[in-house]
Formats: structure tokens, C-alpha cells, sequence
């Protein structure tokens, strides 16, 4: 109980919070411990209801991975590759949503955007095709 109520009380406390590094030196635990702790913490204070998006929201999707090794061939590039697909929208001028997806289907997509947007709000695309099927939403594209 030490632990955390000492560690509760030093991430709160300094401007930038405490890295679990220095929690593991000044409690004198492991760095895992501390790690486990810090994560607990962070997670607790998270925001437990986020009101949904309005207005005018952006929705597009992104393949995260590495480069290539140096002097490896370039291989293909975003559908289509082992890289891990993730779904951003953005609210202009307000918050971001993010997610993690398997794979990037009309379904998928549909489902992030119904729980974090408003159904009567306009969203801006790319002309990717899975965005036609969004249920609910009036749909821009946006060539750039």
C-alpha cells in the first residue's frame, strides 16, 4: 500500500510525472514492479466517458510499422502488407480518436465511427471504398 500511495502521490505531484526508472531507484523495486504500477495509475485516471464527436470529423487510416532493413527491397505499401492498420478521426478544432484495428473493412470502420461520432455529423474521407457503407453519416471525399 506504501507503494502505491507513494507513487499515486509522485505522479500527480511533478509536472511531468515520474518515469518508472526513477520510481524503481527511489522505491527500491523492481523496474517491472514499478512499471506495472505507473501503467495502473495512468490507466485509472483516464477519462471514462468521452462525450462523441461533432460537427465536421475527419476519418482516415493509417499502416504503422518499420522500414525496411538498409539495402533490403522496398516491398508494398499500405493495404496489402504485414504492417498494422490503425483509424484515426479527428474532430476540427476538437479531440482525436484512435484505434487498432485487424483489418480495415467497411464493418470495422463503421463501428469505430458509430461509437465515437455523432450519426448527424459530416465527415471528410479519402475515396477509399469501405467509407461509402458508414451508416448514418452524410460523407464528403476529399481528394488531396
Amino acid at each position: 500500500m506504501r507503494v502505491w500511495v507513494y507513487a499515486i502521490w509522485k505522479a500527480c505531484s511533478s509536472k511531468k510525472g515520474i518515469s518508472a526508472l526513477q520510481l524503481s531507484r527511489e522505491m527500491e523495486i523492481t523496474h517491472k514492479s514499478a512499471l506495472f504500477i505507473l501503467r495502473r495509475i495512468r490507466h485509472g485516471m483516464g477519462e471514462i466517458y468521452q462525450p462523441k464527436l461533432t460537427g465536421t470529423i475527419e476519418v482516415d487510416e493509417v499502416y504503422i510499422g518499420g522500414k525496411p532493413r538498409y539495402g533490403m527491397k522496398p516491398g508494398k505499401t499500405g493495404r496489402g502488407t504485414e504492417k498494422t492498420p490503425v483509424v484515426g478521426i479527428v474532430q476540427r478544432n476538437g479531440d482525436v480518436r484512435f484505434q487498432m484495428m485487424q483489418r480495415i473493412t467497411a464493418e470495422n470502420i463503421g463501428k469505430f465511427v458509430a461509437e465515437n461520432a455523432d450519426l448527424s455529423c459530416r465527415m471528410i474521407t479519402d475515396e477509399l471504398p469501405v467509407y461509402n457503407r458508414v451508416d448514418g453519416h452524410s460523407k464528403e471525399d476529399t481528394s488531396e
